[in-house]
């Protein structure tokens, strides 16, 4: 947590002013994805990224889509599902704040690309591509 702080020193989360107060049991948000890098679409060899969204152990959402750029690794197929992942969660939190309910902690997100989690975590780490380097910042 403190990694974040360090690297953003200052930043704040953007919730608005008429938010109502939270109300009811807290929610934990877990997210999982993976993606399928070029062997399902063999035509255009662009990734799908599959991602399947629960609140409290409930599966409330299910996304699976085609990427939109074709990227030449696992890696880099797997840091673009986990920004598509990284905007669901903030749609979804903010949803759930203007229902009244409240979230406990951050959010739990699980992928299978140990390469991808250790360049995400640590952010003396260099990405290469300077979109997913955009990206990732």
């Amino acid at each position: 947590m403190s990694i974040g702080k360090d690297k953003y020193p200052g930043a704040t989360k953007e919730l608005p002013l008429d938010m109502p107060t939270l109300k009811g049991k807290m929610l934990c948000i877990t997210t999982y994805v993976d993606t399928d890098h070029t062997s399902y679409d063999q035509v255009t060899r662009r990734s799908v990224t599959g991602i399947q969204q629960l609140v409290n152990n409930t599966a409330i959402k299910w996304y699976l889509k085609r990427q939109n750029t074709v990227e030449t690794s696992t890696h880099w197929a797997q840091l673009v599902a986990l920004r598509i992942v990284i905007e669901l969660i903030i749609e979804l939190r903010h949803k759930l704040r203007m229902m009244d309910l409240p979230i406990k902690g951050a959010n739990q997100v699980l992928c299978d690309n140990k390469s991808v989690v250790i360049s995400t975590s640590l952010p003396n780490c260099r990405l290469k591509k300077k979109s997913n380097a955009i990206t990732y910042h």
